[in-house]
């Protein structure tokens, strides 16, 4: 599952698997990495992108891309890229 590290500051995440259980709804502090594992695809709301680093399968996500505001949502697995 994924695994959200928090910068400096802190940052309100929300998790979400596919039953719509939610798996964490709290504010992260600095430093803090928690991995998540629940039925995909899960539903991530990131409050501060900028500080939040995001891996997935031991890959780095690149939230920027996905960013408005310095917030975003994102649902894991992405959807495959398209030629």
């Amino acid at each position: 599952g994924p695994t959200i590290t928090a910068g400096a500051g802190t940052y309100p995440v929300q998790v979400t698997d596919a039953s719509g259980k939610v798996l964490a709804a709290r504010t992260f502090t600095a430093g803090e990495t928690v991995p998540f594992t629940g039925p995909l695809p899960l539903r991530l709301r990131i409050g501060n992108v900028q500080g939040t680093e995001l891996a997935f399968r031991g890959k780095a996500v690149d939230l920027r891309a996905l960013t408005k505001d310095n917030t975003t949502t994102v649902t894991l697995p992405l959807p495959a890229a398209t030629p």
